[in-house]
């Protein structure tokens, strides 16, 4: 019978560690994958701002191009760049600068969302972390208490039969 209840309260102990082994090496694991993703995320957003740069520079290349052309336009026919047309061409600067404000916001917006994910990824795996280490220490703590009880156990069966 001693070796009966040896055998459980080891089983039952090694039981308790194992799950807390277990729980803490899938916790890793989890927090591995998400501090993956935080990376690849910062680096989505890195993207995201240097190709709003590059389009906002695009843009503007094509903007100046538009802007000397209508100037080559107005200076052919004649007219004086005051007026009507000086206005249109103040016009069609602004509206050409509020579309590379805007594709520079885009992008941005854009990138400030992958940041976002990055941050919120990068606090998962610090919680999967907390997790791992608290299901070890569960797992230590079940298999001293199996191991207490089940000297308790033993012990209390021998003063049975003692008595």
């Amino acid at each position: 019978m001693t070796i009966a209840i040896i055998a459980a309260t080891a089983f039952q102990a090694y039981s308790s560690y194992q799950q807390g082994v277990d729980a803490r090496d899938q916790a890793r694991s989890q927090a591995a994958m998400a501090e993956y993703n935080a990376k690849v995320a910062r680096q989505q957003a890195e993207a995201e701002r240097r190709n709003a740069e590059e389009a906002a520079k695009q843009h503007q290349r094509k903007a100046s191009q538009i802007m000397a052309r209508n100037r080559a336009l107005v200076g052919k026919s004649g007219v004086a760049e005051t007026g009507s047309p000086l206005l249109v061409m103040e016009d069609t600067a602004n509206q050409l600068e509020m579309e590379r404000g805007r594709i520079l916001a885009a992008g941005y917006s854009r990138a400030g969302a992958y940041e976002n994910q990055s941050i919120l990824d990068t606090m998962s795996a610090k919680s999967y972390k907390q997790q791992g280490s608290n299901a070890y220490k569960s797992g230590l703590i079940g298999a001293g208490s199996s191991a207490l009880s089940g000297y308790g156990d033993y012990k209390y069966k021998q003063s049975l039969l003692n008595n």
